[in-house]
């Protein structure tokens, strides 16, 4: 039960009923609240990494996820005609 609840716990969006149980079950059982601590500091480390200032991507970022995108469509070129897509390469 802990592992299936343990993300929405952390990330406070458990239902009040069901946050009281793990609340109650936190103050009694100190393997899950050694997890739950664990669980909290990497969900700090993971927020805190994502906070990096990215300034500087490859410069064919954009032609090789063009690239990408237009290889992956010529399979399914008889839809995008359908619904009138133009390829990646059209559309910027």
């Amino acid at each position: 039960m802990f592992d299936k609840h343990v993300g929405p716990y952390v990330d406070d969006e458990l239902e009040v009923g069901t946050r009281i149980e793990f609340d109650e079950h936190f103050d009694a059982c100190e393997v899950c609240q050694e997890r739950l601590a664990f669980e909290l500091a990497s969900r700090d480390w993971l927020r805190e990494s994502l906070k990096t200032d990215v300034t500087e991507v490859p410069s064919n970022l954009r032609a090789n996820v063009l690239a990408a995108l237009d290889a992956e469509e010529e399979g399914h070129e008889d839809l995008a005609e359908k619904i009138g897509r133009a390829s990646c390469r059209e559309r910027v």
